[in-house]
């Protein structure tokens, strides 16, 4: 568990929903490294995609709160 944490979290951060004024450097292929194989290549594969449907899910979850 704590390897898919720990992915979570610097995936985070280079998506630019760090919890730091500014994102962390990093390569999505070290990143996912910690990741079983099918779904590295998942990650890798749809990384481009990425922050829009973070923003979107996150936004999604903010005005549910209204």
């Amino acid at each position: 568990m704590l390897p898919v944490v720990y992915a979570g979290w610097r995936m985070a951060d280079l998506l630019g929903f760090s919890v730091r004024s500014q994102p962390t450097p990093g390569d999505i292929a070290e990143i996912a490294e910690v990741l079983p194989d099918k779904v590295r290549q998942r990650i890798i594969g749809e990384f481009d995609g990425l922050p829009n449907d973070v923003a979107f899910r996150i936004n999604a979850i903010e005005c549910s709160l209204m």
